[in-house]
């Protein structure tokens, strides 16, 4: 596991402890998960990008791998999904 240190703000960081103590986690662990989320939305919005690129024939063009590739990031992040 990587260990890093981050400098927020005292407010938000007020605000992450009152959130992680909520949901029962570490603030660690609330961190974590903040960075997995950001991660996962910006692959999602670069996939949605490459796809719309690719449907509007603008920028690079991608495989068709690539293609699926970008539409499995978003089948796999959509939280309305079951």
């Amino acid at each position: 596991m990587k260990r890093v240190t981050v400098n927020v703000d005292d407010e938000i960081g007020k605000e992450a402890e009152a959130i992680a103590k909520e949901r029962g986690v570490s603030v660690s662990q609330f961190y974590a998960e903040a960075v997995e989320a950001a991660i996962r939305e910006h692959k999602r919005q670069r996939a949605l990008q490459r796809i719309e690129d690719e449907v509007m024939g603008v920028g690079v063009p991608v495989t068709r791998e690539e293609f699926d590739e970008a539409q499995r990031h978003l089948r796999d992040d959509d939280p309305q999904r079951e």
